[in-house]
């Protein structure tokens, strides 16, 4: 067994960015870097009790990533059918029907309104999800700096502790945000 897998545990997760659009291929890449930089940090350190405890909240970095990896993947396919909607396209038809002249005509218009209003709240979500999923980024690169500063330091447990507190909680965070996305799209499939 080699000293990344003592460190690290098993091979890792295979993350591809690049099969996904922007932005979600972009916040992937933010969070693979953060998880090479601490990667490196934890390798330069010297054997021992501080090295071994970086490796364990690496656990939690890599965790945290491979959740951002779903959730890029998650954001992806929302986006995509997202992109088969034409919202344009419906709001001109729906100001072409005259509904009060035509029973059929209202109830075209309804149904014409629930399909805006869909992809206006798949707008919403994607947005939504994007915009968290760029703090939770901002917090993983915060808390990979300051266990890269602990790791040349003479840093004590309740530092890392606190540095693993804080991972934990964005990796919960992170699966939170998965999680919500799968059911909307299960929502959206109907399964």
């Amino acid at each position: 067994m080699s000293w990344r897998e003592r460190l690290f545990g098993p091979k890792r997760l295979r993350i591809d960015p690049f099969t996904l659009a922007e932005p979600w291929r972009r916040l992937v890449q933010d969070a693979l870097a953060a998880d090479t930089q601490f990667r490196e940090a934890v390798g330069r350190t010297r054997a021992g009790p501080l090295r071994d405890r970086l490796a364990d909240i690496g656990q939690r970095v890599s965790t945290g990533v491979g959740e951002c990896w779903r959730v890029g993947q998650a954001g992806h396919a929302l986006s995509r059918a997202r992109s088969r909607i034409d919202l344009a396209g419906l709001q001109r038809e729906l100001a072409d029907l005259h509904p009060a002249a035509d029973p059929t005509a209202s109830a075209t218009s309804v149904s014409i309104q629930a399909r805006i209003d869909t992809a206006k709240r798949m707008d919403l979500t994607i947005a939504e999800t994007r915009d968290h999923l760029r703090l939770l980024n901002a917090r993983l690169d915060e808390a990979v700096t300051r266990a890269i500063e602990l790791s040349v330091s003479t840093a004590t447990g309740d530092e890392l502790s606190s540095v693993g507190a804080d991972l934990a909680s964005i990796t919960s965070e992170v699966e939170a945000l998965r999680q919500g996305l799968e059911a909307v799209q299960q929502l959206g499939t109907g399964e």
